[in-house]
């Protein structure tokens, strides 16, 4: 999921099964590895959602990271280009989007299909008549 407006960039969502996640902008990170990696992250908690999380600040972007118990993981990036004393605030407003989004996406994702079906033999590796 994406944004892109002013003074926001973008907001970017990936939801992922196990324990690696895919930062957006910055690549995978296992979710222990957290506080190692970015050394301001602190714990957070949404009241609305059973895991546990990270959050942390760059100078121009919010992160949240959020495993939840059934081994799913999350990771939001708000990309802020406003200015950075007003970042703190920014925080708290991506925190109060969030929490609802956190609660509905693993409900959403369980619901939309990811399995393909393949017909075997596909058409092309049939053998032709003789």
């Amino acid at each position: 999921m994406e944004s892109n407006s002013e003074p926001f960039g973008r907001i970017e969502i990936q939801y992922t099964a196990g324990n690696t996640l895919l930062l957006p902008g910055r690549g995978q990170l296992e979710f222990d590895g957290i506080p190692e990696e970015f050394r301001n992250a602190t714990r957070v908690s949404f009241e609305a959602v059973d895991g546990e999380g990270w959050g942390w600040t760059t100078s121009a972007e919010v992160f949240v990271a959020w495993r939840y118990n059934d081994n799913q993981v999350l990771a939001a990036r708000l990309t802020y280009w406003g200015p950075e004393e007003g970042l703190d605030e920014q925080v708290d407003k991506f925190h109060a989007v969030l929490e609802p989004a956190l609660a509905e996406i693993p409900k959403l994702a369980s619901t939309t299909t990811t399995r393909v079906v393949v017909p075997s033999p596909t058409p092309e590796a049939a053998e032709p008549d003789d």
